[in-house]
């Protein structure tokens, strides 16, 4: 029988990552970033500063537990 969690443990990070994933400046408003989120339809953007190096993620998640009307 095929067990799917046990194939998924043999996985490489770069076998699931987003390759090109989506970024927001690290000093955009939170309501903007959701309304990116809800456009692109994607529940986490990678957060950089204004050298273009990450800095964070930020998860929809996250904007819900911290700002529930976001």
């Amino acid at each position: 029988a095929f067990d799917a969690q046990e194939e998924v443990k043999h996985l490489r990070a770069e076998e699931m990552m987003t390759a090109n994933p989506l970024t927001i400046a690290a000093d955009v408003r939170l309501a903007e970033a959701e309304a990116y989120m809800q456009e692109k339809q994607v529940s986490a953007l990678v957060v950089q500063d204004t050298l273009g190096s990450t800095v964070g993620v930020l998860q929809i998640y996250g904007l819900k537990h911290v700002a529930p009307s976001v």
